[in-house]
């Protein structure tokens, strides 16, 4: 099957219009499916339950019931396939417009506005400086610093996970909490 065909529409205060173009074959699909699903459904006196004829099925309930069927099944899968090919990351659940395709032998067109995940901000980092461990690359001294500074920054903000844990700390790891200031468990008296 051919993919969707999607334009993308940036929008003022994060919002995205897409165009999407829904080729032959998938409306063709969806109007195949919906007619089944209609004939199951659908008691018309002298045929069993989902053996009602494509042409029969429309004199009795008509193509427009077909075609609005066929589209409400699908639309929400179309609009997720041009949404991953457009690269767009909706947020909230889509306004489509649409008119009902009047024939299932031409492509189907459709328009969704959302909105989508805002763009992060960047930091300024032109000031930043990277710790010289860092720039080592000693593989063995750089997860020391990362360990060493996970130590520092839970005994500063969750220091009764630290207390429970300290009798079995190595010596490195207590080396480094006395470097950062913590002589004794965090939050026990010191004497």
């Amino acid at each position: 099957m051919a993919r969707v065909r999607t334009q993308v529409e940036e929008l003022a205060d994060n919002r995205v219009r897409l165009q999407v173009e829904v080729p032959v074959d998938h409306v063709k699909h969806a109007v195949e499916h919906a007619s089944s699903d209609l004939a199951a459904s659908t008691k018309i006196p002298g045929f069993r339950k989902g053996k009602v004829p494509q042409k029969v099925l429309e004199a009795r309930i008509g193509r427009d019931r077909i075609f609005t069927e066929a589209v409400e099944s699908h639309i929400s899968g179309w609009f997720w396939n041009a949404a991953e090919d457009a690269s767009v990351r909706p947020v909230s659940q889509p306004e489509l417009n649409y008119d009902l395709p009047s024939s299932e032998d031409e492509p189907f067109s459709f328009t969704a506005e959302f909105a989508v995940q805002a763009p992060p901000e960047v930091a300024e980092w032109a000031g930043l400086e990277v710790p010289a461990v860092l720039q080592s690359g000693d593989h063995a001294r750089i997860a020391r610093w990362q360990r060493d500074q996970a130590l520092r920054r839970t005994a500063e903000r969750r220091p009764e996970l630290l207390a429970s844990l300290w009798p079995d700390l190595s010596p490195s790891d207590l080396a480094a909490l006395r470097d950062a200031g913590f002589d004794s468990p965090p939050g026990a008296v010191a004497p």
